[in-house]
């Protein structure tokens, strides 16, 4: 039952996602908010089932927080494409989490 409880939380921070714009650096920091969450519920799936959810705890989530470390660093942060870029990495991986708990509960 929890993992239900798990999918309607990235279902809810992936239209949350969606709905930011590619602008600026306020967008960014919205982002980098629900990608907090994010990772919170990536942690719990990981330590319920790390054969299931490793590879997305390990790879995925590893690569958005090395490409937020480098956007941070660099002067680019309210680029629009940096921004969109970094939204989507966020997206793509939500929705395959997402694909993983359908596959699991099946």
């Amino acid at each position: 039952m929890s993992y239900n409880k798990e999918k309607l939380k990235i279902e809810s921070l992936l239209q949350a996602i969606q709905q930011v714009p590619d602008d600026g650096a306020e967008s960014f920091e919205r982002l980098n908010e629900l990608f907090l969450e994010f990772s919170k519920v990536i942690s719990v799936l990981y330590k319920k089932q790390p054969n299931v959810f490793g590879n997305i705890y390990k790879y995925d989530h590893r690569e958005i927080k090395a490409y937020k470390r480098q956007l941070r660093e660099s002067v680019g942060i309210s680029s629009p494409l940096h921004v969109g870029k970094f939204r989507n990495h966020i997206e793509d991986t939500a929705e395959r989490t997402l694909e993983y708990i359908t596959i699991f509960l099946s």
